[in-house]
């Protein structure tokens, strides 16, 4: 089921954290969705960090490139948008800290605000643009669209977002070397129809050996 007459699209957005290499030369077309790319310059400066964040710590975050999980860049994501939101809340109005019970009934005053503010930030985090629609849902995200080949292992060949579907950005000299490729080293057996419009025997033709 790993051959060159097999497709298949990984609905994880974790396929770039998982070894591919025995299947890169099988030849089968397979095609995932990522959020996080590992290559940008601001994912590996926030790897950097916490690896030399914990050496501080004689502890060693055994944490490569490939390793950055979709869920712990949303994470990140998450706790720099609450404090943004909470950053501009306050600059705005007197914010008041008080202990609550988890027990009790009572809640902080300000959650409302905070949680309004936080769906109208806009900003930039490891997973792109950060930006929410009027019921709270996160809009105008881009996921890219990343195949599997031989040479270069997951190579990203297009975008998709929810207000301009896919944009496949590969050229037409890639697609016809990628054919080129898979057609390399192969035989073909040719059939057809004697038929005395389009195709008839011709004399003097050597037959091949069965």
């Amino acid at each position: 089921m790993m051959s060159d007459y097999h497709s298949y699209l990984i609905t994880s957005l974790d396929l770039h954290t998982v070894d591919l290499e025995e299947f890169r030369h099988g030849g089968t077309n397979i095609t995932a969705f990522r959020l996080v790319d590992p290559e940008k310059p601001e994912i590996q400066k926030v790897i950097q960090d916490w690896i030399y964040g914990e050496k501080r710590y004689n502890r060693e975050l055994d944490m490569g490139q490939n390793s950055n999980k979709t869920e712990t860049s949303l994470l990140y994501d998450a706790v720099h948008l609450f404090a943004k939101a909470l950053h501009d809340l306050d600059t705005s109005q007197q914010i008041d800290i008080k202990p609550l019970s988890c027990e009790s009934t009572d809640t902080w005053p300000h959650g409302y605000s905070l949680i309004n503010y936080m769906k109208i930030v806009e900003m930039t985090g490891l997973t792109g643009i950060i930006k929410f629609d009027h019921q709270g849902f996160r809009s105008d995200f881009v996921l890219d669209i990343i195949e599997l080949n031989n040479k270069e292992g997951l190579k990203k060949i297009g975008t998709w977002n929810s207000t301009k579907g896919i944009n496949f950005t590969r050229s037409y000299g890639d697609v016809y070397t990628q054919i080129v490729e898979n057609l390399q080293n192969k035989t073909f057996i040719v059939t057809t129809i004697l038929s005395l419009k389009k195709s008839s025997r011709k004399e003097g033709i050597t037959q091949p050996d069965a």
